[in-house]
């Protein structure tokens, strides 16, 4: 899992597509929800493989 702000997202997604090898899940974060990976700015986006989004939507 990545969190990024918007100004580095397009490095985010570059960083975790060679990391993984797959295309990241990307969800938009509340304020305050993180910390950029890359500046330590406020995170926007939270960038995850889409088997951990769905494990963690299927949970009560």
């Amino acid at each position: 899992m990545i969190k990024s702000c918007a100004e580095h997202i397009e490095l985010a997604i570059d960083d975790f597509i060679e990391e993984f090898e797959i295309s990241p899940n990307v969800e938009a974060l509340q304020s305050g929800a993180g910390i950029c990976r890359y500046c330590t700015g406020p995170a926007s986006y939270q960038l995850r493989i889409e088997e951990e989004a769905a494990e963690r939507s299927e949970l009560p």
